[in-house]
């Protein structure tokens, strides 16, 4: 396994639109650079940190994106330890100590 996919089809009406993309994240987690289509909010953070590479759900950009990013090796390690750092800030101990964190703050 080398790559994550979430290739999603865009649709107000589905489920996967508004769901929390723990899959996705798990695909992170374990230093996949992920594909995915843009139908959630979350998947423009793969973007925006470089952890993977959005595409419209289109067969032709996905064999080219897919076939590009197996074949570059630079783009492959930098994706895939973007990912890993973008699936830490989601560890429960990265979750809970910022929510202890705010909690200490608030009561002083």
């Amino acid at each position: 396994c080398a790559i994550g996919l979430a290739t999603y089809v865009p649709s107000r009406h589905s489920y996967s639109t508004f769901a929390f993309p723990g899959k996705v994240i798990e695909y992170m987690a374990c230093g996949l650079p992920v594909i995915a289509t843009r139908t959630q909010k979350f998947m423009e953070q793969i973007e925006n940190n470089r952890a993977g590479i959005l595409i419209n759900y289109d067969k032709k950009e996905f064999v080219e994106v897919a076939v590009s990013l197996i074949r570059d090796d630079v783009l492959y390690q930098q994706l895939k330890t973007n990912a890993l750092k973008l699936a830490s800030q989601f560890d429960y101990r990265a979750i809970f100590s910022k929510a202890l964190d705010q909690i200490h703050l608030g009561s002083e």
